[in-house]
């Protein structure tokens, strides 16, 4: 059994119900032509006139051409009334199921799903909760040590080597879903893997078994699962391109052709630092070496400074005088990747991860793919690389970026040394 399907060009739709039907029956049979050639086989329709217009002379010039095309075949046409041909009209009358479908017709949510007035009352809601704010009540010096009682909301600390404490909220359970939505699913997040979801969960929240809540529901994510390739080692032994620092060594390619974008955008430009994993993003409406070069200069060179290498594969945009200039001008050496084999680049596997990023957010409209480009651009540099143990904002700009989220639950002012923030006290001061 097998099921087939296309979409109708602009000039079949204007066919009439007979030629679209005829149309299908001639699509189908040349598509399956081999199984079908060799023996005689029945074509059941729910459209009677297709059993006329096979056998008629008095037709248009379309359905005759269509009608020798299909002298090839041995076949009987069989009427069947619609309610009765449930096979192919459950294909083509299917309805979606709200939540069930992989592309939703809902907005994605881009702002913050609780607020601090949320987190206080559910943690006071939270059994568990309640039994560490009676022991912290009763200077219980084992539940001390772990967490602490700042602005009435309970707080996860951990001791650092450096002497420094990290505090981070305490999620009820009621919000754990809510909190792992939106550091997964949301365009600031990407819907990037198990690791960077959980570093990125771990800096400014804390409940139990956090590992595996965060495992279970990017395995559970069904844009993930359904987009995402699996990741195998490589076949043979590769070379390390080895660097000291950042802006050393600097990848650009081009993603593209893409569907038209509203603002006419149809290519992305991309660069990516070998040292830091930092990724800039750049839409283009023309894939011209001019403006590939100008790009360069305005918004790379210009703002990070003079790089050492910038590998490309042999791209005309590239490979043409005026990319070369560009790079003679400001020093810059160019190094090309083989011929026929652009993996070498580390801006193809950015792209990769770029594709499925933006395939999670298009729905069904593929010209939005440049609406959350800034997002994804702030996932990927906010988030933490397996490779290389921290997030490349880190490497990079020697902090890390802090979204709106992570404003909200690590609070502010949080030192052991610093009095909890008190609203008498800070009118007092005013």
């Amino acid at each position: 059994m097998a099921y087939g399907s296309r979409t109708l060009t602009k000039a079949e739709l204007n066919y009439s119900a007979t030629e679209k039907e005829c149309l299908a029956i001639v699509w189908a049979l040349e598509k399956w032509q081999h199984y079908l050639e060799p023996k005689l086989f029945t074509i059941v329709t729910d459209h009677s006139a297709l059993q006329w217009v096979l056998n008629s002379t008095k037709t248009t010039v379309r359905l005759i051409r269509w009608v020798l095309r299909l002298q090839k075949f041995d076949f009987v046409v069989e009427y069947r009334k619609g309610k009765l041909n449930e096979a192919p009209d459950a294909l083509s009358r299917m309805h979606s199921t709200p939540g069930c479908t992989l592309y939703s017709i809902r907005k994605e949510e881009t702002g913050i799903p609780i607020s601090a007035v949320d987190i206080w009352e559910e943690q006071h809601k939270d059994t568990e909760i309640t039994k560490i704010f009676q022991s912290l009540a009763e200077n219980d010096s084992s539940v001390q040590d772990q967490y602490k009682v700042v602005e009435d909301k309970l707080y996860h600390q951990t001791h650092l080597t450096n002497g420094q404490v990290h505090y981070r909220i305490y999620v009820p359970a009621t919000l754990t879903p809510s909190i792992l939505h939106h550091y997964h699913a949301n365009p600031l997040s990407g819907h990037l893997g198990i690791y960077k979801t959980y570093q990125r969960v771990h800096q400014v929240a804390f409940w139990p078994a956090m590992w595996t809540s965060v495992r279970q529901y990017v395995k559970r994510c069904m844009k993930c699962q359904t987009l995402k390739n699996e990741n195998r080692k490589p076949a043979g032994k590769i070379q390390q391109t080895t660097t000291s620092r950042p802006n050393e060594m600097l990848g650009v390619d081009i993603m593209g052709p893409l569907p038209r974008s509203p603002q006419r955008y149809e290519y992305l430009l991309v660069f990516v630092d070998y040292y830091s994993r930092w990724v800039e993003l750049f839409p283009l409406r023309k894939a011209t070496a001019q403006t590939v070069a100008s790009h360069l200069r305005e918004n790379i060179l210009t703002r990070w400074g003079v790089l050492d290498f910038i590998p490309s594969d042999r791209g005309t945009q590239f490979m043409s005088a005026v990319f070369r200039d560009i790079c003679a001008t400001w020093k810059v050496t160019q190094k090309m990747t083989t011929a026929y084999h652009p993996q070498t680049n580390l801006t193809e596997r950015v792209n990769r991860t770029l594709k499925q990023m933006i395939s999670a957010y298009v729905n069904d409209n593929h010209k939005r793919w440049d609406q959350h480009l800034p997002e994804l651009r702030f996932a990927i540099n906010s988030a933490v690389q397996e490779t290389i143990g921290m997030s490349p904002a880190e490497l990079h700009l020697g902090r890390k970026l802090q979204g709106p989220m992570d404003k909200l639950l690590h609070g502010q002012n949080l030192s052991p040394t610093a009095p909890s923030y008190e609203v008498t006290e800070h009118l007092s001061k005013l």
